[in-house]
This record gives C-alpha cells, structure tokens and sequence, in this order.
C-alpha cells in the first residue's frame, strides 16, 4: 500500500483511466519517500488494474533499470529500453521503463535516452526516479513531465 502520496497517486490513476498519460516523467524528491514505489505500482496498475506494488508478480510489459556494479547506467542499458519501448505491449495498453537513480546515468546513456523522448513510441512509458533532477542534462529533463515527490 502506498501512502504519504495520495494525490500523486489519485492524479496518475486518472491520468491512465483517461488515456492520458504522458511519453515521459520525472519523479524527483528526497531519498527513500517512494517515488520508485509510485513508479512501480504505475506500472502494476497499467497491466493488472491494481495501483500497488507488483509484490512477487512479474510484470510482463515493464522494465526495471538500476545502476550496475559500477555504480551507473550505461548506453547498453539505454539501448535496452529503447529496445523494449519499441516492442508492443503483451497484457497493458502501455510498456512501461522505470530507470531507477536515473542521476547515475552516464552523459552518453543521457543522450541515448534523448532520441526516445524525442520521438516516444506511443504504447510507452518511461519514468526516471531520481533525488537530483539537476544532475541531469536540461536537455532531457526539459521533455519529461516533473512530478515532485516530498517527505
């Protein structure tokens, strides 16, 4: 069960009930208040119609990124979203990345990423979590919906 971030969460629901969602977002806010909790019930709600974290469940149509054991998020792991995001979704309306600490992104992942926030595939969702949206290019930021996340 999610709490604290009942509004977040009303408006993402509607959001998604509506059709509406965007290509891209941004959860940004301090560490440990559950933006990567919010961007995963997201996602559980897109494919099972339950805004709650996917528990055990694997979920078919979204993807998990976290920095690897150098501590960042490389290209090649860019260019497997890319790759997922273009595919069409199997049990949701959307496909849906989350890129967890996307502030460990490497500059040139950064610029990988671009290209898809340039030109989203329409059945995707891509929602970086971070605590420093100011760690990442202006570029990037500047074409993903920002959604606050507080204590």
């Amino acid at each position: 069960m999610i709490v604290g971030h009942e509004r977040i969460v009303s408006d993402l629901r509607r959001l998604a009930e509506g059709g509406l969602l965007s290509h891209g977002y941004l959860f940004f806010g301090p560490e440990m208040v559950g933006k990567r909790r919010v961007a995963l019930a997201l996602a559980n709600f897109l494919e099972t119609g339950e805004f709650d974290e996917p528990g055990p469940r694997v979920l078919g149509d979204a993807f998990l990124v976290a920095p690897d054991e150098s501590g960042t998020i490389g290209v090649d792991a860019v260019r497997g979203v890319k790759h997922f995001l273009w595919h069409r979704p199997n049990r949701s309306a959307r496909r849906t990345v989350v890129i967890d600490r996307a502030e460990t992104m490497t500059a040139e992942a950064q610029n990988a990423l671009l290209k898809v926030t340039e030109e989203p595939p329409r059945s995707g969702v891509l929602i970086l979590v971070t605590r420093d949206p100011e760690a990442m290019q202006a570029t990037l930021r500047s074409r993903l919906q920002r959604v606050y996340f507080s204590s």
